[in-house]
């Protein structure tokens, strides 16, 4: 028997990792799902973390194109179907949205699926999407033609860090082991703004993320303020917002690995909705972590639908979700 894994963000990866780790009785295959060419840092990461703990790794590129998606997914139900139906114990995969891992999940016929760390988005994917039985692609191409296999996928259990108990369903589980928090020394005076790729993926107009990143900075009139980018962010952008007075600090890693490695941090974490929000919560006893509302200024429903769950959550954890 195997356990299979099949990722495509570097969270997603340091989520396999652990999950293999600590289901370690079955051997542990694993699929990487990296950019068509357009998103080095991303695809660097990803590749930089996979580690030894697979007995065998599969590394796939992204493809542009209907015709060539459908190449690769009967390629892949082909190849893995064949090599491993019946012999999966379980199924982890990292992305609700993909209709590629829920087709392959049906296919390989595994004893249990179980949903990996997708980010903050784990939230959504439990709270609306899975507690409420929505479909998460019901505009997908894919869906519409291969819909009906995956109807009846039984709801996956969880490997997350997020404590989402009060909104499993009956029977689900979630078996991450979530970690004792400790004191980290503090660099006062010094504050990290997590960044997002939001006008990239024009989920927010630019010159609103300008605008909302100016005055966060003014309001620390007194202190050094750090701006982390996320991997895919624009050199556009980021020139931008160094201009505002941000200081560019290129972590070169997830922010989990640099939460891991380091000695000290910032006296402030800031961001929008990410998930290095909970991370550094999750981890550190003594930080101020603070959340930017920007529900009103996001243009699509997914995220907004997205933001709504994660401010909500957020708050529930007594996390400041202040309003620009």
């Amino acid at each position: 028997m195997f356990n299979f894994f099949y990722v495509e963000s570097p969270l997603q990866l340091l989520s396999a990792k652990s999950a293999s780790n600590k289901f370690n009785q079955h051997k542990s295959i694993l699929i990487v799902n990296i950019s068509h060419g357009d998103r080095e840092q991303n695809d660097k990461q990803i590749l930089d973390l996979i580690g030894t703990e697979w007995s065998e790794v599969f590394i796939q590129k992204t493809q542009i194109g209907k015709v060539r998606i459908l190449k690769k997914l009967l390629k892949n139900i082909i190849y893995f179907g064949f090599k491993y139906r019946g012999n999966v114990n379980k199924f982890f995969f990292g992305e609700y949205r993909n209709i590629e891992m829920a087709l392959l999940n049906k296919v390989l016929s595994p004893k249990e699926s179980v949903l990996l760390d997708d980010g903050s988005f784990t939230i959504t994917a439990q709270k609306f999407y899975i507690q409420n039985r929505v479909i998460p692609y019901p505009n997908s191409v894919m869906y519409k033609a291969f819909g009906f296999l995956i109807k009846n996928l039984k709801t996956p259990n969880l490997y997350s860090f997020f404590k989402l108990d009060l909104f499993l369903l009956e029977g689900q589980v979630n078996y991450f082991d979530v970690p004792i928090k400790k004191k980290i020394n503090i660099n006062k005076g010094q504050v990290f703004f997590f960044g997002s790729k939001f006008s990239e993926d024009k989920i927010m107009d630019l010159s609103d993320e300008i605008n909302i990143l100016s005055k966060v900075f003014d309001s620390f009139p007194e202190k050094v303020v750090c701006y982390v980018p996320h991997r895919d962010e624009s050199l556009t952008k980021l020139n931008k917002i160094s201009e505002i007075g941000y200081e560019l600090k290129n972590l070169e890693k997830p922010a989990e690995v640099y939460f891991d490695e380091t000695d000290i941090m910032p006296e402030v974490v800031l961001s929008y909705y990410s998930t290095v929000l909970y991370t550094c919560y999750l981890k550190f006893s003594n930080v101020n972590i603070q959340s930017i509302d920007i529900y009103y200024f996001l243009s699509q429903e997914n995220a907004r639908i997205n933001a709504k769950e994660i401010y909500s959550y957020y708050k529930n954890l007594e996390i400041n979700v202040l309003k620009i």
